[in-house]
């Protein structure tokens, strides 16, 4: 993804409600509506979003912002 764009990633199984949390908000951000994960490219490298679940179950998805 690059610097100011948004990536969309549909999360499919789990229940709603989902979370999401960014491990360095510096590279990119991350926001949550219903089974969307919006995440927004702040600057270039890599981090990691980890998406939980309302049973506490949980996903991980890599960036890399460039």
């Amino acid at each position: 993804m690059s610097v100011g764009k948004d990536g969309i990633v549909t999360v499919k199984g789990g229940a709603q409600p989902y979370s999401a949390v960014a491990k360095d908000v510096n590279i990119a951000t991350v926001s949550v509506k219903e089974n969307k994960v919006n995440i927004r490219g702040v600057k270039a490298g890599k981090t990691t979003i980890t998406v939980t679940d309302k049973d506490k179950k949980t996903g991980t998805i890599n960036v890399t912002v460039k």
